[in-house]
């Protein structure tokens, strides 16, 4: 039996996680990210760019609630802190992405389908993600 390594094997060995997250080129730079979750707070991720000494590239944002057939304007808040969590990380690891927050939950803590899958729509008929 051949136990040469193949393609794929060589492939795997340099494809390391921390190689290709530490890659130059792994800014997120033309990745269009849409966070269905409780809507992120615009400031805190300011704040936290400016801390890792990188900019806030991009950040689109609708509030989607079951009694609009319409999202609502994003007002840079959140309606609870797990979105803003998320987003800090995926912009750590991607700061030059484009990010879209989609606020499903509102302050009730609860969401219903119908409301995530017109959110999903959204994300993918308008913000092209």
């Amino acid at each position: 039996m051949d136990q040469r390594p193949t393609v794929f094997d060589e492939l795997f060995a340099l494809l390391t996680p921390s190689r290709i997250l530490r890659d130059p080129r792994a800014t997120g730079a033309g990745v269009r990210v849409a966070l269905i979750d409780s809507g992120v707070e615009r400031t805190i991720l300011e704040q936290r760019c400016r801390q890792r000494g990188q900019p806030l590239h991009s950040l689109e944002g609708a509030i989607f609630r079951p009694d609009s057939p319409t999202p609502l304007p994003y007002q840079g808040k959140q309606s609870s802190p797990h979105g803003t969590t998320v987003a800090d990380i995926l912009l750590t690891v991607a700061p030059q992405m484009e990010l879209f927050s989609a606020d499903v939950f509102g302050p009730q803590g609860h969401c219903e389908v119908d409301t995530v899958l017109q959110a999903l729509t959204y994300v993918i008929d308008v913000w092209k993600c």
